[in-house]
This record gives structure tokens, sequence and C-alpha cells, in this order.
């Protein structure tokens, strides 16, 4: 049986990307045509640019041949910048509106190869999310070792490995969860969070197509502790280990205290007192912890979804054919 061609909405955050953005867009274009979805609406947000990202974004698209793709550009202009997690919160707040079936989020400066775009839509034919796993970096060796840190430090703290970044595809029922949270600080974090079917697809990681990187150091660490924290119930699970580990050690130290006073005579005296307190003082802090971590997560499974805000309205330009 033949299946429709899903309506596709591709939802990218602009900032600053004018040397960029046009060929980002023609790349698109032309994988999609090839791949033939049923409707094509890309929103590109525009995170108060202050080199005219926009107006190239515009001419470009109105001088791209279309074929017989029905697409359309909306371009929704922030009236501050918001950061790029802000940014598509307001993209995929004005998606909601479009009623695709398929949502795509993807950069803006080319490092997202729009060409695994129709593969990522084969994959959510049997899966709600897909991921684009970055398997080649083109960053500095700096970048990349600081990636690398990130990653371990991923793997180390909640045994979650994260290869992940904004470049993802999903169901529109995913996309219903996602403006349930309001507005996220890591989209691929929350996510890969999700109950959802995930699969991932391995893409290289383009240079950029133009200009300079917008996220400088201090943008990027806060990057990375936004998907640290995006995930409660992992810290949870971690600290409440810890906190039975302390408790066992801390159990453990007190036999051991009352044995050397029983049975030794190393013993100074009155410190097995001392160690006996300092002891049931940790052990009642881990226990402490340990509750909280209860509590916590009996929290975040009763926490309810927020309602999304109103979309924003947007230029629309349709596509010349």
């Amino acid at each position: 049986m033949k299946t429709t061609p899903a309506d596709i909405a591709v939802v990218m955050p602009l900032y600053n990307e004018a040397e960029s953005v046009g060929r980002v867009l023609s790349e698109l274009t032309e994988a999609l045509r090839q791949a033939g979805p049923g409707r094509l609406e890309v929103v590109l947000v525009d995170d108060a640019s202050t080199d005219d990202s926009g107006a190239a974004a515009r001419k470009t698209w109105e001088g791209l041949a279309h074929g017989d793709l029905r697409s359309r550009l909306h371009v929704l202009r922030l009236a501050a910048n918001a950061g790029n997690q802000a940014a598509l919160t307001a993209g995929f707040q004005y998606a909601g509106a479009l009623d695709c079936g398929l949502v795509f989020a993807m950069d803006s400066d080319g490092q997202d190869d729009p060409a695994a775009l129709p593969e990522m839509i084969r994959l959510l034919g049997s899966h709600d999310i897909v991921f684009a796993e970055r398997s080649r970096r083109n960053e500095p060796l700096l970048w990349r070792a600081g990636y690398t840190i990130y990653r371990l430090a991923f793997r180390a703290l909640l045994g979650v490995d994260f290869p992940y970044g904004n470049f993802s595809g999903f169901r529109s029922e995913v996309l219903d969860f996602v403006l349930d949270m309001g507005t996220f600080r890591h989209l691929a974090a929350a996510l890969s969070r999700s109950h959802y079917r995930k699969t991932s697809l391995r893409v290289p990681r383009r240079a950029r197509l133009g200009g300079a990187p917008k996220m400088g150091l201090g943008a990027l660490v806060d990057h990375g502790i936004a998907a640290l924290t995006s995930y409660p119930d992992a810290w949870v699970r971690f600290f409440s280990r810890v906190a039975l580990l302390t408790t066992a050690a801390a159990g453990a130290g007190g036999l051991v205290v009352v044995g050397i006073k029983l049975t030794t005579k190393l013993a100074i005296p009155g410190w097995a007192s001392v160690m006996t307190l300092i002891l049931s003082m940790i052990a009642f802090q881990a226990v402490g912890f340990l509750v909280i971590s209860a509590f916590l997560s009996s929290v975040l499974d009763h926490q309810r979804a927020r309602p999304a805000r109103k979309p924003a309205s947007a230029e629309v330009l349709e596509a010349r054919r």
C-alpha cells in the first residue's frame, strides 16, 4: 500500500548567519524536493540578528526553483536576543499551528547537513524521534577536546552518552510533548529523556558554511551545564547511590571503631566517642539525602506539564514555481 507523503516543518534558529543561511535553504530545498514530502514549512526564527540574516534568507528563498515541492518560508523576528534554545521554543510553538506530521530542528550555519533529512524521514516511519549522531567533527582541537570531556562527564556522572545536538526530527505527537514542557534549556536532552521510540543516524558534522562561530566559551559552558541539569531523575539516582554508599561506609566505620575499642588497646581515651558521633552525623546526613532524593523523584513523577505560549506571528513567503 502506498503511503501518503508527510507534511514537514523544519525549525531553524537564526542569529547573524547572513553568509550561510542562503546556502542552507538551497540545500534543504533540494534535499526535500527529491524526498518528495507532501508539504514543506521552513520556520526561521531570527533571534534579533544584526546582519540582515532574515533579509538574506528571504532573498534566497525567492530565487529558488522549488519545482513541484509545495513549500513556504516563515520568518519570525524576535524582539531581543533570547538564545538558541529559546529561539527553538518559539519556532516549535509556531510550527505547532502548521499541522505537520513531522518536525525537524537544525542549525542555520550549515554544520547540520540537510542531505541527511531523507534518511531521517525514512527512520521516522518506525520511530518517534531520530537524532543526528555526530560521527565526525571539524572544530579546532581544543574545542573537540572540551566536547570529549563534556561527554565523559555525562557518562561518569549520569551513565548517559550524549553525542547529539539540535539536529533531530520527530513526529507531531512528540511536538505536543515538547510544547507541554514550555521553555526547555536543552532540546536533545529533553527529547532523550522522553518515553518515545528513539533511534539515531550517524551524520558527519560539517564545517560552518560562512562566518565565525556565534557561541563563545561562556555560552558553550552554559549549554553544557544546561544539558547536565536536564536529567533531574538521573541526578536523583546518582545522589541516592552516593547516600546509600555513604551510609554503608559510616556503618562499617562505626563497627571498626567499636571493634578497636573493645578488642585492642589502641584507642585513645575519648576517641571512640568522637568518631562514633562523627560517623553518626555522616550517616544521618546521608539518610537525609536519600529521603530528599526519594521526595524529588516523586515530585518529578507527578510534575504537571505547563501550557505553551501563544505562537508568534511571522512573515510568510510562498515558494516560486
